[in-house]
């Protein structure tokens, strides 16, 4: 039986479209931004997988920020230096949460990759052909390579001699920057994160400066462990700490 889009308004078969979970509204699978294989898993009846349409997807959002700014506020009473405390007290209102997903939202589908060698080529458009090659090739798939979004892969910052600037590129799904992610190994020096907020760096920024200086205390059972490039300050069972060298 035909259905509507709910996003873009054309009738579309049952078999094209996944329902909400939460709203119940129908979407075609492409204006999802999901393959046909993700699609499939998630119109399986024994699925566990849920999905979420945007609008429910920010209400989603919103209910984790705050779920994050109590967790925070938790760490917060446990901090022993006043001037880190101060700032990470400082709590989020409703605009600024609003402000802070819509930013998340954003960039949800960018990525960042650190120290890729430039091209010696000075028109724009055959060094950013150039660069998406070099990324390709880096991540060894062709299939991420046709789910970027040409004209919004740049490079940050001004040109300086001798030095390489970070690269970001833009894709059509944030599904595919997790699952770049999470498959990709560093290797030649060659990182790659998440296009994180300011208040997300901020917050990165603070936590490693506790982790050094808990450190210099003699604490030795702690390491930093990141999530989606965030760190977070926890305990190990052994001397060996691992710390990431692009957050470093």
């Amino acid at each position: 039986m035909p259905v509507v889009c709910n996003k873009c308004n054309k009738s579309a078969n049952d078999n094209d479209v996944i329902v909400c979970d939460l709203c119940k509204s129908s979407i075609h699978s492409i204006c999802a931004g999901l393959s046909r294989q993700e699609s499939e898993c998630v119109r399986l009846k024994k699925s566990k997988l849920r999905y979420f349409c945007d609008k429910c997807n920010i209400v989603e959002i919103i209910g984790g920020l705050r779920a994050e700014v109590e967790k925070l506020r938790s760490e917060v009473a446990e901090l022993k230096y006043e001037k880190t405390g101060n700032v990470l007290n400082k709590l989020l209102s409703e605009e600024e949460i609003i402000s802070e997903v819509d930013d998340r939202q954003r960039r949800a589908t960018n990525l960042i990759v650190y120290n890729l060698p430039e091209s010696d080529d000075k028109t724009v458009i055959n060094s950013k052909q150039d660069d998406i090659s070099q990324f390709a090739a880096l991540v060894s798939s062709e299939e991420w390579k046709n789910e970027i979004v040409p004209d919004k892969c740049f490079r940050l910052g001004k040109k300086v001699e001798n030095k390489r600037r970070p690269l970001l590129i833009n894709f059509k799904s944030s599904t595919v920057v997790l699952s770049i992610l999470r498959n990709y190994k560093a290797a030649n020096n060659i990182y790659m994160n998440r296009d994180l907020t300011a208040r997300q760096r901020n917050i990165a920024y603070l936590v490693r400066e506790e982790f050094r200086s808990r450190k210099e205390n003699g604490e030795g059972n702690i390491k930093l462990k990141y999530t989606n490039g965030v760190p977070k300050i926890v305990n190990i069972v052994n001397s060996s700490i691992t710390v990431d060298p692009k957050n470093a």
